[in-house]
């Protein structure tokens, strides 16, 4: 599951990354069809320019830049011989010194708006498309002379747009094969390392239950001993049952991790959590603290493994007591949610600082390392516990802060009864 949702992460961030290389390749590209467009109707309307205007005007254009080189017809004469030889998609103006239109021609003059006399090369919007306007100030007033842009941008851009879906497919699938080829040796390293942990967790089961047993033994006959010895006997006996329950803790991670399959039963959270308070209401006794457990009317039904439920809510209970001082609260509150039901577990304890909430279910990590050790833990619980929930479709939250206490909360979904 952990390998797979990588998997799938490393596939997204390449493609996002392939994606927007696409976009910027796509862009540099619109932005160079785009100038040499412009610059290529630049040229024909020089050429047409050049061939258009007489020879009074050639000295005065070669002065703003342009090479006049083809004799042509007087601007008189205009409206007499242009009007049928103006080239398609192109337009004509002729304006007065003053800036009042003379003449003009072109079917394309009445499609594209009147710009101001400005001299030089403008890009204007007509009702058929855009158009690349060149304005001249002649002796005897303003020439206007603009052509339709061929369009070529726009049917790049359709192009791109088509093919991005395509090449962006193309891409997540090779992300995807390399992906998953990255993670062979990743997944590899972790199958032995689990298979490492479940072998020698259940090789340290024996030695460990005999060095249990026998201590415990010798602790029943206090009369063959010297306190000394004694006192020895007993640390052995608490150090063999912690080596105990973390070969246990070990052995079940392996076993959950490996997949193998876990039966389901509809289970009753009210008998697990009213037998839970039962159980552990010594503990809280002991330290002078009000461990409550509200639960709503009517049964709660969850479908999954009733050991693994029992488990989850023991160490999250467990926690709670061990990390609240005495004379302080504890509270499991119980609510439906919906199609699933929210369990709060929630102390008055020392809390957890916030730089540690995002660690807190990683495997063997200790928020303060002296004081988990003399609790007795491993670093384990929490990670159980999210393990547990997760094999129920299920999340788990925390919230706390330092010397305030903390709040689990876990979302079961509702089975039926």
């Amino acid at each position: 599951m952990v390998f797979a949702r990588t998997r799938w992460n490393l596939t997204l961030w390449y493609a996002l990354v392939m994606g927007f290389v696409l976009l910027l390749t796509a862009a540099t590209f619109l932005a160079v069809v785009h100038v040499a467009e412009e610059q290529a109707v630049d040229r024909t309307l020089e050429t047409l320019v050049n061939s258009t205007l007489g020879r009074e005007s050639r000295e005065h254009l070669a002065e703003r830049g342009f090479s006049i080189s083809l004799g042509g017809l007087r601007h008189s004469d205009f409206q007499e011989d242009l009007e049928h030889t103006i080239p398609e998609h192109t337009y004509l103006r002729w304006y007065t010194r003053e800036g009042k239109l003379s003449w003009q021609g072109g079917e394309a003059a009445a499609r594209v708006p009147r710009d101001t006399l400005r001299p030089g090369y403008a890009t204007l919007s007509g009702t058929q498309g855009h158009y690349r306007q060149l304005t001249l100030r002649l002796p005897g007033g303003f020439l206007q002379m603009g052509k339709k842009e061929e369009e070529l941008v726009h049917g790049v851009l359709v192009g791109i747009l088509l093919a991005f879906p395509v090449l962006l497919g193309i891409t997540g699938g090779c992300a995807w094969l390399l992906a998953g080829r990255a993670m062979v040796p990743i997944v590899e390293s972790y199958r032995r390392l689990q298979q490492f942990t479940g072998d020698a967790s259940h090789e340290l089961r024996t030695p460990v239950a005999t060095i249990l047993a026998t201590a415990q033994g010798a602790l029943h006959q206090p009369e063959v001993l010297s306190p000394d010895t004694y006192e020895k006997f007993a640390v052995i006996v608490q150090t063999a049952q912690r080596m105990k329950d973390l070969t246990e803790d070990l052995l079940w991670l392996a076993r959950i991790d490996s997949g193998v399959p876990v039966g389901r039963i509809c289970c009753s959270l009210h008998t697990i959590l009213t037998d839970l308070h039962e159980e552990l209401a010594p503990l809280s006794v002991a330290k002078a603290q009000d461990f409550q457990i509200r639960l709503p009317p009517g049964e709660i039904h969850l479908v999954g493994q009733q050991s693994q439920l029992y488990r989850l809510f023991t160490n999250l209970i467990t926690n709670a007591i061990k990390y609240t001082p005495v004379g302080g609260r504890i509270e499991v509150r119980v609510e439906r949610s919906g199609d699933g039901v929210a369990v709060q577990v929630v102390d008055t304890g020392v809390g957890i600082p916030a730089a540690h909430l995002g660690h807190l279910f990683e495997r063997f990590y200790r928020v303060d390392e002296a004081r988990t050790r003399e609790a007795g833990g491993f670093g384990l619980g929490l990670a159980i516990a999210q393990t547990i929930v997760k094999h129920h479709q299920g999340t788990i939250s925390v919230q706390s802060t330092a010397g305030a206490g903390s709040t689990f909360t876990i979302h079961l979904p509702l089975g039926r009864s």
